[in-house]
């Protein structure tokens, strides 16, 4: 087995043994991997390789006993030099499984686990069609089931990386995941360059963690440097969607959000003209939050209690927006969940208080406690409006087809 650019093997070489590969990235999450490694041993009907693709932090002893443990399936460890992100981690997967042989290869995220001891079976059962994904269960924090979407509805909710089976055949036409996306939409793209294809869904599930709106302030940094990603490498309507979303949620936070907001809202702009993406993205995006949190002992004693759903359609999510203005219009309001970001920037623009719940702690949103001063920033707010998103927007749409990077193709 050769040395791939940027990773190296860990322990004595294991042969191959399937045409089958599962290909798991692994940053540091060692009992989640281990979890993992054991739901695969109870798989039955198929055979199958393992390919744990380790962050540059693993520690080497933790490997090692990895390779110890008797497992009924063929274990390889190879680990990245550097932090490359999932993007990175399934890139060299799809390098590696090419240049080994494998005729096909499943992506799974470590936190996408399966649920039914025949998933991996099912799966390989459509493996001449070279594009097959699970039913997937969406669960809550403590393992409480959240949805688990109609058949209609699988190829919006799954993403690639949850147990999708791809054919080599298909790697080699459609070209390997765009490595520098480093955390996030890298995912999306890919599937986009698969859309021509005929995505099979079998019913046996793997479940994953419901992305909840704990998660959407907790990581600003995270969160818009996917959408940003998103904007930059997703063509069609969706990229579009997201950058009218990506604009207001800037707009908003630079004139209604505390000082972090501001600054956050000018970096965004700044990586979004300057088309950056990626691992360089997220570091510029990091901001320090701590002077704005606090503990619900500190909350308004009667603040409203809010709640949003994480999946609206358009004409839903407009009518969210228009009834929780006049709901909220100068009231000390907290957001205890929600994943829907222009919901939860939006309360800044409108509320006297707002402040949303993120782990155990109430982040500040906003604090429009002066009437006069939030006046007068919602009249600039409204005079700035379509100015700013018209000239913001025309201005991209050159951006986007100058710069846009070519990614498919990439790494073969």
């Amino acid at each position: 087995m050769q040395n791939l650019e940027g990773t190296e093997p860990i322990g004595p070489k294991t042969g191959k043994k399937s045409d089958l590969l599962i290909a798991i990235p692994c940053y540091n999450e060692r009992e989640l991997l281990l979890e993992h490694l054991k739901l695969l041993d109870r798989q039955i009907g198929a055979k199958f390789d393992v390919l744990a693709v380790l962050g540059n932090v693993f520690e080497e002893k933790t490997a090692l006993e990895l390779l110890k443990q008797k497992h009924n399936f063929s274990l390889i460890l190879i680990k990245r030099a550097e932090d490359t992100g999932s993007a990175g981690g399934f890139f060299a997967a799809q390098k590696f499984a090419l240049e080994e042989g494998y005729e096909f290869l499943i992506m799974a995220d470590v936190d996408c686990l399966p649920a039914d001891d025949g998933v991996v079976a099912a799966l390989y059962a459509h493996h001449e069609c070279g594009y097959v994904s699970p039913t997937e269960i969406f669960e809550r924090e403590g393992g409480l089931p959240a949805f688990v979407p109609q058949a209609s509805q699988r190829a919006k909710f799954t993403p690639i990386y949850h147990y999708t089976l791809i054919s080599s055949r298909l790697m080699k036409k459609y070209g390997l995941v765009f490595a520098p996306a480093y955390h996030g939409a890298e995912d999306a793209e890919y599937a986009q360059r698969l859309a021509g294809e005929t995505r099979v869904f079998v019913e046996e599930r793997v479940r994953h963690p419901f992305i909840i709106g704990d998660k959407t302030y907790r990581k600003l940094d995270r969160f818009w440097a996917y959408t940003l990603n998103t904007i930059l490498l997703v063509r069609g309507k969706r990229y579009a969607l997201n950058l009218a979303r990506y604009l207001l949620s800037s707009l908003t936070m630079f004139f209604f959000f505390p000082p972090y907001g501001r600054a956050m809202a000018r970096k965004m702009m700044e990586l979004l003209f300057n088309y950056i993406y990626g691992k360089k993205a997220m570091q510029e995006l990091k901001v320090d939050m701590t002077a704005f949190l606090s503990d619900a002992s500190a909350l308004p004693k009667n603040a409203r209690r809010v709640s949003y759903s994480q999946y609206l359609t358009l004409g839903a999510l407009g009518a969210e927006m228009f009834q929780a203005k006049f709901a909220n219009f100068r009231k000390e309001i907290v957001i205890e969940g929600s994943a829907n970001d222009l919901l939860i920037t939006m309360q800044a623009a409108w509320a006297k208080k707002a402040y949303y719940k993120t782990g155990e702690q109430y982040l500040l949103i906003a604090d429009n406690s002066s009437l006069l001063v939030h006046a007068l920033k919602i009249i600039a707010f409204a005079l700035a409006f379509l100015p700013f998103m018209a000239v913001s927007f025309v201005a991209f749409m050159f951006i986007k087809l100058a710069r846009g990077p070519r990614t498919i193709g990439y790494g073969l």
